[in-house]
């Protein structure tokens, strides 16, 4: 009797669209990582340690300068899954024009501003050559209107296509990058293939989303500004506070340490990372089912559970690996050069799986369109800022100050969680 529920309830969660949907973007995210393992794999061994670090240091840089782009993909994403959710197919297109151009002129706001500021962030990274910071923000510009064209293929839920982009860009990224870097062109060379894996990507992205559309004619979009501004404001602020506590602990290291130890402790984030990127599915699948469901009119706390249990089998078995062998582990992803930093992976991977899980909830918690959570979670972005600034004496101590940070910034996402939905009306349709 129980081992026939048990069936029972097995195919019902195999059978459920999270799971399909989920199991697309998983094994699309484990393309992805593989290409950036090969990445990095070879682009580790043909820098070395000092030119490894810097390289690692931008994409730090990059990560933290696109929270913007993160905030604008989220807005995008919650817009196109009403839509959806109401078969809009003129406010979509003209949603995702809207999108396309005001993240074109960001992009030229962007490049200007990397040609202005190349100098001073090239000393404080301590980066010989500045034209590496001022192609870093080429990328950049790229990468806001990328991702957030991409929102509109997950808002409405083609995970398909929206794989598929991921994947070029990943495959792009991994042979362009590491043949320029090949070939002498070394850290310039890896940036300039990264970017050109950006734009070809992105087309693919405009071809893809053109398929929403149909014969519908783009109708004008009637925003209600209020519920616009407090989303964005929101959404900000929650995707400031993940960018800060996934990647300001790079940057501080590679101010405050001699650089050998700084490119020892970007292995270990590389590596503790892995779990947090295969994860990255969960929030990617959470968002726009917990948006749609909301506009619905439906619980959305089966979304949540399955998230949770995803989060908890693909972290522990990761943790399990990083326990058993961090040696072997380092020594396949970043070469043998890295060996000292392989006591370091499993206590970073335990705060990496912290932090996967509090992106989980923030996905949740952005999707009801619930914002109660941010203060107490920027308040721990706080600290952990202030606690290595102020106590940075080894790398083991830095990673002690991320555990308990991740910790407390999950409790914090945890804040008043059974708080209800906020009841919205589909953009479109705003007065």
């Amino acid at each position: 009797m129980h081992k026939a529920r048990a069936v029972s309830g097995v195919q019902r969660v195999v059978r459920s669209e999270f799971f399909r949907h989920g199991a697309v973007v998983f094994a699309s995210n484990i393309v992805v990582n593989v290409f950036n393992y090969a990445f990095h794999f070879l682009i580790s061994r043909r820098l070395g340690v000092t030119d490894y670090g810097t390289l690692y240091s931008l994409f730090a840089v990059l990560s933290l300068l696109g929270v913007p782009t993160s905030v604008l993909t989220m807005v995008v994403v919650r817009y196109a899954a009403e839509f959806r959710a109401v078969a809009d197919a003129a406010h979509l297109r003209a949603l995702s024009r809207w999108v396309f151009l005001r993240t074109a002129v960001l992009g030229v706001g962007i490049v200007a501003l990397g040609a202005l500021f190349a100098v001073p962030i090239a000393g404080y990274l301590r980066i010989d050559d500045p034209r590496l910071v001022f192609l870093t923000s080429v990328i950049l510009a790229f990468s806001v209107i990328l991702p957030s064209v991409r929102g509109i293929l997950q808002g409405t839920e083609d995970f398909g296509r929206y794989s598929a982009s991921n994947i070029i860009e990943g495959a792009l990224k991994a042979s362009l990058g590491v043949g320029l870097a090949s070939i002498g062109l070394r850290v310039s060379g890896a940036l300039f293939g990264c970017m050109l894996a950006i734009v070809i990507a992105l087309v693919y992205t405009l071809i893809a989303v053109r398929r929403h559309f149909g014969s519908a004619a783009p109708q004008p979009l009637h925003l209600d500004v209020g519920r616009l501004v407090r989303t964005s404001t929101g959404v900000t602020a929650a995707a400031v506070t993940l960018a800060g506590l996934g990647f300001l602990d790079v940057l501080l290291v590679k101010h405050y340490f001699p650089q050998r130890e700084a490119g020892l402790y970007s292995a270990v984030s590389l590596v503790g990372k892995v779990l947090l990127f295969v994860v990255g599915f969960v929030p990617t699948i959470v968002l726009p089912k917990v948006t749609a469901r909301a506009a619905r009119g439906q619980s959305p706390v089966p979304v949540i559970v399955q998230a949770s249990l995803c989060i908890g089998v693909i972290c522990g078995g990761g943790l399990l690996v990083l326990a058993i062998a961090p040696g072997l582990v380092v020594r396949l992803m970043v070469g043998t050069a890295y060996l000292a930093a392989a006591p370091l992976v499993f206590p970073y991977g335990c705060a990496m799986t912290l932090l996967g899980a509090t992106s989980a909830v923030v996905a949740y918690r952005v999707g009801l369109h619930r914002f109660d959570f941010v203060t107490p979670l920027f308040a721990v972005v706080v600290v952990e800022v202030v606690a290595i600034s102020f106590l940075h004496t080894s790398l083991t101590q830095i990673i002690s100050i991320l555990l308990v940070s991740n910790a407390l910034a999950l409790m914090a996402s945890l804040y008043r969680m059974a708080g209800r939905a906020v009841q919205v009306v589909p953009a479109g349709e705003a007065a």
